[in-house]
C-alpha cells in the first residue's frame, strides 16, 4: 500500500524568507520564517513539507521550484523516479 507521507526528519535552516502554511494545500498562510530560522522537516508527500518551527509549532510548505533543488531550506533535494 503506498503510504501519504515520508517520514524526513531534518534539522536545518532556512536559506531564504519561507511562507508557512496552515494546511497542506498550502492556500492559507499562517506565519513566515526569517532567512537562517533552525527548522525540522518532519514529513513530505513528496511535493509539500510538514516542518517544526518556533517552539513545536507544525506547519506546511512547498518549494517554489519543486522539480529541483529547494534554494529555501537547507539540505532538501527533489529527485525524479
Amino acid at each position: 500500500m503506498k503510504q501519504p507521507f515520508y517520514y524526513v526528519g531534518l534539522e536545518t535552516k532556512t536559506l531564504d524568507r519561507i511562507k508557512i502554511f496552515s494546511d497542506q494545500s498550502c492556500s492559507e498562510v499562517m506565519d513566515s520564517l526569517p532567512k537562517g530560522a533552525p527548522v525540522t522537516v518532519v514529513l513530505s508527500d513528496k511535493w509539500t513539507f510538514l516542518l517544526r518551527f518556533d517552539h513545536d509549532i507544525l506547519g506546511w510548505w512547498t518549494p517554489k521550484r519543486p522539480w529541483q533543488s529547494a534554494e529555501e531550506i537547507e539540505g532538501i533535494y527533489i529527485r525524479g523516479d
